[in-house]
């Protein structure tokens, strides 16, 4: 066999190796889509005849199982006077549901409000929302994006949320109160450092109120970008914020800031 010919073959072995490398990882993908569609409809439908309610999906949802979880974890354990969600979907009514549960064991009411700019997706939260039967105790506002001038003298395309989120400001006193910033959106391609306004769109409105912030997507470096800038703004402000830091699918990241000062709590999660 010529050199030509011997590498002629090689060549189709290469290609036809590679073709079936890649329909097995396209077949291995399709099996385990399927295969966590399954177990999804299967929980679901345990939860329904359990329950009587629906359970909101995650399957192909931006927010991920481990970062609703710890939702869920970080409202029983602070007890929330109120909750802001830049972002709706499964978080939203993972959210309501948490609180619902909250009150209905302690008696303590919360606020929950939860910023969407798209119109598709607000839709599609409040059909959640109304099938789990927890609409009225959610705020769900159709927020469209508009240009918000931050204190760094940048201009970004953010929620326009500032005259609900202060009317509610107006109506209670920020004092002592506990609130969690749930930061998922808006997403990466509005901009660079898209979701940076968050902070400063809650910290002047409630002054001498205790935060938790949360942000998603911390596996991005456009989010590590976001909360460098937070950092370098609350010590100029003689603030001692760090970083908290969950190992999840996408990561996250949590910033508490108690009334007198900010700090963070380390928590690490490998699993």
């Amino acid at each position: 066999m010529t050199k030509k010919r011997a590498l002629k073959k090689q060549q189709t072995l290469t290609r036809r190796d590679q073709a079936l490398s890649l329909a097995t990882a396209d077949a291995v993908a399709k099996h385990i889509a399927n295969s966590t569609q399954q177990l999804e409809s299967y929980l679901a439908i345990q939860h329904y005849m359990a329950t009587g309610k629906r359970l909101p999906a995650f399957h192909g949802w931006p927010v991920s199982p481990d970062f609703g979880y710890l939702l869920i974890e970080l409202i029983e354990e602070h007890q929330y006077d109120l909750v802001v969600e830049f972002g709706s979907g499964t978080s939203t009514v993972l959210i309501a549901q948490t609180l619902a549960n909250v009150q209905q064991r302690i008696g303590k009411p919360s606020q929950q409000v939860t910023f969407e700019h798209l119109e598709n997706y607000h839709a599609q939260t409040q059909d959640l929302l109304n099938a789990a039967g927890l609409s009225r105790g959610v705020r769900l506002v159709h927020s469209p994006l508009v240009p918000y001038n931050a204190p760094n003298g940048k201009t970004y395309s953010y929620y326009s949320c500032q005259e609900t989120l202060a009317q509610i400001a107006n109506s209670r006193n920020s004092k002592d109160i506990k609130i969690l910033v749930v930061v998922d959106g808006p997403p990466a391609k509005t901009g660079p450092l898209a979701r940076y306004p968050a902070l400063h769109a809650i910290w002047p409105l409630f002054d001498g109120a205790s935060f938790d912030l949360l942000l998603d997507d911390y596996n991005r470096q456009d989010e590590k970008d976001i909360v460098h800038c937070w950092d370098d703004v609350l010590t100029k402000c003689n603030f001692n914020p760090a970083i908290t830091r969950y190992l999840f699918e996408k990561e996250a990241a949590l910033l508490s800031v108690t009334a007198s000062s900010w700090k963070v709590k380390v928590i690490v999660d490998y699993d």
